[in-house]
């Protein structure tokens, strides 16, 4: 299969919102695959460079491209850790979407995901797992705790 530059016309991700990242890096920490594997390009920040990438067709939609954004959770932990509010899993989703048009999965891909999606993610360990981890890469809050020494 050759790589194809550009997106598809059918909701491609939004420039408005890939322009909403002032790519400071506080999204970084957030991510857990960034965390684990420390790429750029698996990181929230680089997602969003690889789409505005393939949005103005300066690269193509490679395997290489979907392989970043298949390793993407879609935890939206880095949605809570953004200074500017930038809607990370819709731009997502739309990748999403354009990745599903234009790239066969293969049956073992198919079954591996279905498998790890209902055996994990919907069983009350996974899902309390999940909670747990979501919970621990927040943000702490902006107030301030009183002096105790008073």
């Amino acid at each position: 299969m050759h790589a194809e530059l550009g997106f598809d016309n059918f909701d491609p991700p939004s420039e408005d919102l890939l322009l909403e990242c002032v790519h400071c890096g506080l999204c970084l920490q957030a991510c857990p695959t960034y965390r684990t594997l420390g790429l750029e390009a698996d990181s929230p920040r680089g997602r969003l460079y690889l789409m505005n990438e393939v949005l103005h067709g300066r690269t193509a939609l490679t395997k290489e491209f979907v392989d970043h954004m298949n390793r993407c959770l879609l935890c939206r932990a880095c949605e809570s850790a953004c200074p500017a509010g930038v809607k990370y899993g819709t731009l997502m989703e739309a990748v999403r979407g354009q990745i599903r048009r234009r790239f066969r999965q293969s049956a073992l891909e198919h079954l591996t995901r279905y498998v790890v999606f209902k055996l994990y993610f919907l069983n009350s360990e996974g899902l309390r797992f999940f909670s747990a981890f979501r919970a621990s890469t927040r943000r702490p809050s902006c107030r301030q705790q009183p002096d105790e020494q008073g």
